[in-house]
């Protein structure tokens, strides 16, 4: 009775390849988004303008004031906002505006809100950076907010800009963890295919007798061909 027995190939992923998949803050993030803190690495402040519905910003707790801020490096007319609350909604909060950062603009003040999604129109402000100010009365409790959109065309298009650009960084940074790990993985270098590189490594036994024989045989050809040029030569 013959047993077969199967080879098995165990393969070892880099831990920088696992911790970019699994954790953002690794990858390229949107810098020009703050907050006054947030719950842990998945609740990140820019998780609110992204425009994904399955991402949001969560609020510290035992935050008397929390706020969400966004830096459009420039200037905008803004009209309209909506802002998709998750059940831990503010039932007190203000929308602020400033052109440096410093110098807060009330533009709208909220007193009862009802969470879920709040449409605000005919704000007309105008501001480089924008800021949702939520007033905690309840330590144990914290905000939550799925997504901020910004309806208005020139706010809206230097968001999706700057969307692209962080997923253009994130595939680079993915393909050049994977071209390390496939290096890793085999043993070699991205270029050991190169001939100055094979040249450079040290040969077993057995290559060295392949490459004998190998010059051995090319030594044969050209002799070959020198005495058939001689053979036609004497006719």
């Amino acid at each position: 009775m013959k047993i077969c027995q199967m080879r098995t190939r165990t393969v070892f992923f880099p831990a920088a390849l696992v911790l970019f998949l699994l954790n953002p803050l690794l990858q390229a993030q949107d810098t020009i988004s703050r907050s006054s803190g947030n719950s842990g690495a998945a609740y990140l402040a820019e998780n609110a303008f992204d425009g994904d519905e399955s991402s949001r910003w969560i609020s510290k707790k035992n935050e008397q004031t929390a706020w969400l801020l966004y830096d459009f490096h420039k200037s905008v007319s803004i009209e309209h906002i909506i802002i998709n609350w998750e059940n831990s909604s503010a039932k007190e909060f203000c929308i602020q505006s400033s052109e440096n950062g410093e110098d807060w603009n009330t533009v709208y003040d909220e007193k009862n809100g009802n969470g879920g999604i709040t449409s605000l129109h005919d704000l007309e402000f105008q501001g480089r950076f924008f800021r949702i100010l939520s007033i905690n009365k309840d330590p144990d409790l914290c905000y939550s907010i799925w997504d901020i959109e910004f309806p208005d065309p020139e706010p809206s298009k230097i968001i999706e800009l700057r969307k692209r650009e962080i997923e253009k960084k994130n595939k680079a940074k993915l393909k050049e963890i994977t071209e390390q790990t496939a290096a890793s993985c085999s043993g070699t270098s991205p270029r050991s295919g190169s001939r100055s590189h094979r040249r450079s490594q040290p040969q077993t036994w057995s290559q060295q007798q392949h490459q004998w024989r190998r010059s051995r045989h090319r030594a044969r050809q050209r002799h070959t061909r020198r005495y058939r040029r001689c053979c036609c030569w004497t006719r």
